[in-house]
């Protein structure tokens, strides 16, 4: 969608950021892009790390564990 916007309009990283070196505002806007992404990824990823997950049973007891690799463990257990 960045990509998009800043195609779309003509916008280059140097009109929004004239006081960077100019080796940056020369970078493809898609290099840009792929960086915001990994950044959203590494804070999507710390804030959900310790997410409650209740899951419904096929004897719909309900089991309520803090963490996904609890979830994996039981029922790798409930398996075996």
């Amino acid at each position: 969608m960045l990509v998009s916007i800043m195609e779309l309009g003509n916008i280059k990283i140097g009109h929004l950021f004239p006081y960077l070196p100019q080796a940056i505002k020369d970078l493809n806007v898609g290099i840009i892009a792929l960086f915001v992404n990994i950044v959203v990824l590494v804070v999507v990823s710390v804030m959900t790390k310790n997410i409650n997950i209740t899951n419904t049973h096929k004897d719909n007891d309900v089991l309520e564990t803090t963490t996904v690799e609890n979830k994996l463990l039981i029922q790798k257990e409930s398996n075996s």
